[in-house]
């Protein structure tokens, strides 16, 4: 494959069908350089229900085919000569998608039948304008691994009951002027039991702390959400 460049909104029709009335797809679009390394170029979600309308759900018949048009984010992106272009395909973006509410088994259908399909918005290499020229940033741009806190992101798996969670924890602490010290810090903690998406649960707290000499300043958020099969129960912690 040639370099093949891309700008704007990829698109992928599927074509499926699930066991479930209600149920989402994830799309992963993906560079794969030849020696196998994978990055993610963008992704999208629809909830399929949501197939006609994103306001007025229409649950699925399940064992019934049908076309589904999900937008993948917007991007920009060269795929390079040697490299392969990879759609992974899901029925979950824990924790990034909140969970449908039922395990189910999907299908994909493609071929000449029923034409699943990914849409790349192509452009020439070079455009007709001159290209702008950028200096190098003041900044340099390290790891977040390497940083003096670095943040969380934690999975584990009870072996027992099979839930899953996911443990997220960030921060940023500087200093403004000579005497005032800004610290953010942010945490969550999701999990899910995959024999029964719907017993899903989210907690979260964000604290952002102004500290000066004989004098602090704080702000606190804290939420908790868990899921039925129908409703979601929100929760402010105080």
């Amino acid at each position: 494959m040639e370099d093949v460049h891309i700008l704007g909104w990829p698109q992928a029709v599927l074509h499926v069908s699930s066991s479930a009335p209600v149920i989402g797809f994830s799309v992963s679009l993906c560079d794969v350089a030849p020696d196998g390394t994978s990055h993610l170029v963008a992704k999208g979600m629809l909830n399929a229900t949501r197939r006609e309308s994103l306001s007025q759900p229409v649950p699925l018949t399940p064992g019934e085919l049908y076309e589904l048009d999900i937008q993948i984010d917007c991007t920009a992106w060269m795929f390079a000569e040697g490299h392969r272009v990879r759609l992974s395909i899901a029925s979950a973006d824990w924790p990034n998608v909140w969970p449908t509410p039922q395990a189910a088994t999907n299908r994909v259908y493609w071929g000449p039948d029923h034409p699943s399909r990914l849409i790349l918005p192509t452009v020439p290499a070079r455009g007709s304008a001159v290209p702008p020229q950028f200096h190098p940033s003041a900044r340099l741009v390290y790891p977040h691994s390497e940083a003096t806190d670095p943040p969380v992101w934690r999975m584990s798996r009870d072996q027992l009951t099979g839930r899953t969670t996911v443990d997220i924890q960030w921060g940023t602490k500087w200093r403004v002027g000579a005497t005032a010290v800004v610290e953010r810090r942010s945490s969550s903690r999701c999990d899910v039991n995959p024999y029964d998406p719907s017993d899903a649960g989210a907690r979260a707290e964000h604290v952002f702390r102004i500290s000066r000499p004989n004098q602090m300043t704080e702000a606190r958020a804290d939420v908790a959400v868990q899921a039925t099969a129908t409703h979601f129960q929100v929760t402010r912690l105080l």
